[in-house]
């Protein structure tokens, strides 16, 4: 409703950019991202007062023009790198951008890691954010960072390749 307060889990729209490496917004640091790099950047100011507690982000990440194919993996800053990817881009020179939620914790800080073997530059646009706190009320938003599926292990379904045309029903209890 119209000037109800925020609760938790809420979403909020913001539109601004928060990292670019071409200028150094974000970082300070005017340089591509090398290969097996990490950066991280301030997800905090993705809301307008820029300390607000976040559980989570939504980024738009655009990976510039790549010499050669790789992936990039996007993650709290304050986790541990699990070796997941994010995205991928095939190395044509032509840009890729894919839309990531993710979950917050402490410090507020996105990391970004460069899996490939060259050098990116790579951009990072909010579009907006999850109120952090525990969501209580029905239909808010609450952050699972968890792979509930994988085929290579039998995580979520039969330890099988999935055929082509096939369906894959993942139980989500």
């Amino acid at each position: 409703a119209a000037g109800a307060a925020p609760v938790a889990g809420q979403f909020e729209p913001s539109s601004r950019r928060l990292l670019d490496t071409r200028s150094g917004l974000g970082t300070g640091v005017v340089a591509p991202l090398g290969a097996g790099r990490i950066l991280s950047f301030d997800a905090r100011l993705a809301g307008p007062d820029g300390a607000a507690t976040y559980s989570s982000v939504v980024l738009v990440v655009t990976v510039i023009r790549p010499e050669h194919a790789g992936t990039v993996s996007v993650y709290d800053a304050d986790d541990n790198f699990d070796g997941r990817a994010s995205m991928t881009f095939d190395g044509s020179g032509h840009s890729s951008q894919q839309q990531l939620t993710v979950a917050m914790s402490g410090s507020g800080f996105v990391a970004v890691r460069n899996n490939s073997a060259a050098a990116v530059d790579v951009l990072a646009d909010v579009l907006g954010y999850y109120r952090g706190g525990v969501a209580s009320e029905p239909g808010m938003f609450s952050p699972l960072n968890a792979r509930i599926l994988d085929t290579r292990s039998g995580l979520g379904a039969a330890k099988a390749r999935v055929a082509g045309g096939a369906e894959l029903t993942v139980p989500l209890a």
